[in-house]
């Protein structure tokens, strides 16, 4: 035993004295001539020669052909042998789709083959009637099967054969998308809008509304159990107007209140699907640092939301629901309902 492992030692230590080399070469001229020394144990990590093999020789530049090369020849669709598959090419689908049909028009004819002789020695070599038409059967199938295969190749080329041509050619296509502000300080009119919702902000007289979206009656058929209440909230918070708000506006120039009743979407976000993750900050009388730049958010997202809380149906539903909670009590949610007389 000891002499065994004795050898196996002496053995290592000859494998080692022979194998471990160190290769140098230039990292700036890929043509030098790699040098190789014996005993020493690294590489340097930064040497062209690092993958090189321990064998004298040139340090060849990296090769550059990145196709995949074939384990073995395949036949090719113009008769000749297809050694590598380059992943890109524009037409590699194409080409291994019209290979494969080939392969498999070929795979077919063998297997046929392979079947009629095995269904020719059954039916020579039994004597049993039985047998005899099995193997009978065999050769008529795999002819049939033939037939099928070639016939459907054949009638597919007389019609057209750019039919039997599997060429994709799938083109490249850039798409440009264009992101366009939804700062509402940016539209055309937006100062004068200003203006005119301050002033009917200003000049509300406290009143319901008698026509329009806040009308009593359209507050009634709503379901508020005040609908003279509603429809002065309502008139009182957007004049009937079911639009965003110009005044409340976010640090990004984003409305923060919106439609019929301007419901605040910063601060019930959590409270509405389309405006979960919608923003980032508050928007309060004193705080004003929201933007709708949250997870969810950016112009898409802001949108999403602005439309889902405007349709009038929703909004006047949400509202509703912000009543409710707090036991009918309007004010200090709606600032409007001050010059309401309740």
């Amino acid at each position: 035993m000891k002499k065994i492992l004795t050898y196996i030692f002496i053995i290592i230590l000859v494998g080692s004295f022979f194998s471990v080399k160190d290769i140098n070469a230039s990292a700036t001229n890929p043509n030098e001539p790699c040098t190789f020394d014996n005993f020493v144990t690294t590489v340097p990590n930064n040497s062209p020669c690092k993958n090189q093999n321990f064998e004298p020789g040139t340090n060849k530049p990296l090769p550059t052909d990145t196709s995949y090369k074939f384990l073995q020849p395949l036949p090719g669709t113009d008769g000749k042998l297809l050694t590598s598959f380059d992943p890109e090419d524009p037409n590699a689908l194409s080409k291994y789709l019209n290979l494969g049909m080939q392969l498999f028009i070929g795979i077919c004819a063998v297997l046929a083959v392979v079947m009629i002789v095995m269904g020719g020695m059954e039916y020579m070599t039994s004597e049993l009637p039985g047998n005899k038409a099995d193997g009978l059967e065999k050769i008529q199938h795999a002819i049939l099967g033939l037939l099928l295969a070639l016939g459907s190749w054949v009638i597919l080329y007389q019609i057209n054969p750019d039919l039997l041509n599997l060429d994709i050619g799938i083109e490249e296509t850039t798409l440009t998308v264009e992101i366009k502000e939804f700062d509402i300080r940016k539209e055309a009119n937006y100062e004068q809008n200003r203006i005119n919702e301050a002033n009917r902000r200003g000049n509300f007289n406290g009143q319901p509304a008698t026509k329009g979206d806040c009308s009593i009656a359209k507050m009634q058929e709503a379901g508020f159990s005040n609908p003279t209440q509603a429809s002065c909230v309502c008139q009182g918070e957007s004049s009937g107007l079911n639009q965003p708000s110009r005044t409340d506006i976010c640090a990004d120039g984003s409305s923060a209140s919106i439609g019929l009743f301007q419901i605040n979407i910063v601060a019930h976000a959590d409270e509405i699907p389309a405006c979960r993750g919608v923003f980032t900050g508050k928007f309060t009388a004193g705080n004003k640092s929201c933007r709708a730049d949250g997870p969810n958010g950016g112009r898409e997202g802001y949108l999403r939301c602005a439309n889902y809380v405007n349709n009038p149906a929703v909004n006047i539903a949400f509202a509703q629901k912000l009543l409710s909670e707090q036991r009918g009590r309007w004010y200090p949610t709606w600032g409007a309902a001050r010059k309401c007389n309740f």
